[in-house]
């Protein structure tokens, strides 16, 4: 693994490792991968079960707030009007 740090602060391939080219018949975004499953095992063993769940649910919170929050949107639309009549 190149370095658990650009798993960290990068969702694609960086440029460490397309820099690198090829090795040992692996393209960068093959050893990206294998490296992303290894990081993630790293972080999976390193973080307690409790704070994993703790933000797991606050994660969960934010999704529910943010649909309720689309929600209202439909419901009482741009101009502050419900179904069409102003409240």
């Amino acid at each position: 693994m190149r370095g658990l740090g650009d798993h960290l602060t990068s969702k694609a391939v960086t440029k460490s490792y397309t820099n690198a080219g090829d090795i040992d018949s692996l393209t960068p975004t093959q050893r990206w991968a294998w490296d992303e499953t290894g990081a993630s095992g790293l972080l999976d063993a390193a973080i307690p079960d409790n704070v994993q769940s703790n933000v797991q649910r606050g994660q969960e919170q934010e999704q529910v707030i943010r649909s309720k929050g689309a929600a209202e949107e439909t419901l009482w639309g741009v101009e502050g009007t419900r179904y069409g009549s102003i409240v």
